[in-house]
């Protein structure tokens, strides 16, 4: 996600914050497993960032 955010602020590409709310809207289908369990607080950044992002081009 965080790579994906960091596009998105080079590009401004609109595909990138779709992709990114539609992966966020399947945390609760899919929960965090294994590795990931361990990487929420990368999670939380990117979620922080992405909100960065959407208020700053007034989404």
């Amino acid at each position: 996600m965080k790579a994906l955010i960091q596009h998105h602020e080079a590009t401004q590409d609109a595909r990138i914050v779709r992709e990114l709310l539609r992966s966020l809207q399947r945390l609760d289908e899919r929960s965090l497993a294994e590795w990931a369990r361990f990487r929420w607080a990368d999670l939380v950044a990117s979620i922080h960032l992405l909100h960065v992002q959407l208020v700053r081009i007034g989404f």
